[in-house]
């Protein structure tokens, strides 16, 4: 194992205090003791700590990487080392995610929706040996939403998106920051004058559109909903159609979750050199078939980096495959902002176990966000402020407890 790998993994943890606690506490506690757990996750030097605190929870592992474009090197080898934790590497997924529902685990830990959509399509009889499922991403729990709604869910399915944690901590300042680090990163492009055209105003598109702007881009913002688009306007950024604002695009990068939003009739309109880039999940944002399609010639450039060009020469460069440009062309998130976001799924995992709620869809609870919260204050060493005896008062009355007559005099007090 290289010294690198030890060290980039010891970096992680090192900026992780919350799951440093939440490991050190299900080593006294250990409510997973036994539960055999299969992970499909974005394989890098933070994931260690999450994995790691389920280890220390008692559980057994199995595990593979959700997308091999974002699999770093040596961490796929050195989980493999550790006791009680098997790796199961595969290139496209499809292999892995079954090789794991072989071994048949007590919890299925989904980044999207994988291994449950294999479960329903092909193993409906394996669902009832489970005691449930966790999913990390938007893209997953919008699936399975739809799916709950047409034929409904028959295991507990705890969802960590959603969440305001997760949303701000890990999509807008998570991918939000690092989609635009990894795109300067690959490119070496100046951000300050460029246009910048986000695709998709949810919470990672903000993040990503909040940073352009802050280093000096102009930001131009596409939307098909009219609460989000009218919030982007607000907040004063140019609020067009993908194809006007593909014709300006210094860079595109779409944030939707979504498939076939970079299409043929917008790709022909791209200007000379424009970097093409991806920071939602998985590749079906970018039609990257009508991209091949479209042009004469392509040729990876750096890495990471591949050059498409069209009969009349002009250029347009696709980064990270179309993969999620921050995971398979970056570094991913800051280890820190994944502290909070794998520490809600750590809890979430343990309230399964522990709880056993009924079949369906449990949204992250706000006593787990609550505590999440606090663990990470006090790592930084934040006070908070004790409430006031009278907001003490009207928080009661809110929840029906006391007379208003109290809460009138505590108010006549202050």
């Amino acid at each position: 194992m290289s010294n690198d790998t030890e060290v980039r993994i010891q970096l992680a943890t090192d900026s992780m205090p919350v799951m440093a606690r939440l490991g050190e506490r299900f080593t006294v506690e250990q409510p997973l003791r036994d539960v055999l757990i299969a992970a499909d996750l974005h394989l890098l030097p933070s994931t260690v700590p999450l994995l790691l605190a389920y280890r220390r929870a008692g559980a057994r592992l199995v595990v593979t990487g959700s997308n091999s474009a974002s699999t770093q090197d040596g961490i796929a080898d050195w989980l493999a080392q550790q006791p009680g934790i098997e790796v199961i590497e595969d290139d496209d997924g499809l292999v892995g995610t079954a090789a794991m529902l072989d071994r048949r685990p007590d919890v299925v830990i989904d980044e999207a929706d994988a291994m449950l959509g294999l479960l329903h399509a092909e193993r409906s009889w394996q669902l009832a040996e489970l005691t449930g499922a966790c999913v990390h991403t938007l893209a997953g729990v919008k699936r399975l939403r739809s799916f709950h709604r047409r034929r409904g869910l028959t295991l507990p399915v705890m969802v960590v998106d959603g969440s305001e944690l997760k949303s701000t901590f890990d999509n807008r300042h998570g991918t939000g920051a690092s989609a635009l680090d990894a795109v300067v990163g690959l490119t070496n492009v100046s951000i300050a004058g460029s246009v910048l055209v986000v695709a998709g105003f949810g919470h990672v598109g903000r993040g990503i559109a909040e940073r352009a702007r802050g280093l000096g881009a102009q930001v131009l913002v596409t939307e098909i909903d009219p609460l989000r688009a009218l919030e982007a306007h607000a907040l004063g950024y140019r609020v067009l159609s993908l194809t006007e604002a593909a014709r300006e695009a210094t860079v595109l990068l779409t944030a939707t979750g979504s498939r076939r939003v970079v299409r043929a009739e917008h790709l022909a309109l791209l200007p000379e050199g424009a970097i093409l880039a991806n920071a939602g999940h998985g590749t079906a944002e970018i039609d990257l078939p009508a991209l091949t399609a479209a042009n004469d010639e392509r040729r990876r450039v750096l890495p990471g980096v591949e050059e498409h060009t069209t009969a009349s020469g002009r250029r347009i460069l696709l980064l990270a495959g179309g993969n999620p440009v921050n995971t398979a062309g970056g570094s991913g998130h800051a280890a820190a902002a994944m502290d909070l976001s794998f520490a809600a799924q750590a809890l979430s995992v343990t309230s399964l176990v522990t709880r056993r709620p009924g079949p369906g869809l449990h949204e992250l609870g706000t006593e787990i966000q609550q505590e999440v919260a606090r663990l990470a204050l006090a790592a930084r060493g934040v006070p908070l402020d004790p409430p006031s005896p009278g907001h003490a008062i009207y928080s009661d009355y809110l929840t029906g407890e006391p007379e208003l007559a109290a809460l009138d005099a505590s108010q006549e007090q202050m």
